[in-house]
């Protein structure tokens, strides 16, 4: 398994894993979360093509999707998003119905949301995780009774959607002239 990550705590937390390479993208360290950002992060993810992306953010809305107070993380979070094949974003209940200042991906390229499960009187992320579910968001609720680790979260019928990314994917042959 190889790892991307601009996040020092993740890089960290995966040094010492088994058969775990980490890759740390260059950039500038955002003290406050212990992240690389900036152009340095942006320009190393460019070209880059990574199975699935895991992000979070300040805030999550079926209408505007996952958002970030900070600019710079923004950005980052942008360029790892053209990098992906799959788009999983992880935000608990609280950021679920809070939108804040800088858009990260927009919902209709989440694939999945892995969540907690919201308590019973907070209608307002259950109206949120409805209307994701609605987008074709596939919900994933950490914790939640049933199997270990987790349960989906019934929603209509979930489909899994593959959003087309420029470029070609491993296993791919380039198409056009030769």
């Amino acid at each position: 398994l190889t790892v991307v990550t601009n996040s020092l705590l993740v890089a960290q937390a995966l040094a010492h894993a088994n058969r775990v390479e980490v890759v740390m993208t260059g950039g500038t360290l955002r003290g406050s979360n212990y992240a690389l950002v900036g152009s340095g992060a942006e320009q190393s993810l460019q070209g880059l093509r990574v199975s699935r992306a895991f992000l979070s953010g300040s805030g999550l809305t079926a209408e505007r999707g996952l958002s970030t107070s900070n600019m710079l993380s923004a950005s980052v979070d942008r360029a790892l998003v053209q990098a992906a094949a799959e788009v999983v974003v992880l935000a608990d209940h609280t950021k679920l119905g809070t939108d804040t200042m800088f858009q990260t991906v927009p919902t209709d390229v989440i694939t999945r949301l892995v969540t907690d499960e919201p308590p019973a009187h907070d209608d307002r992320a259950a109206t949120e995780l409805q209307a994701l579910a609605d987008q074709g968001v596939q919900i994933a609720v950490a914790g939640a009774s049933g199997a270990p680790g987790g349960d989906q979260v019934p929603a209509r019928q979930q489909q899994r959607r593959d959003v087309p990314l420029p470029g070609p994917r491993r296993g791919q042959v380039p198409s056009g002239p030769t």
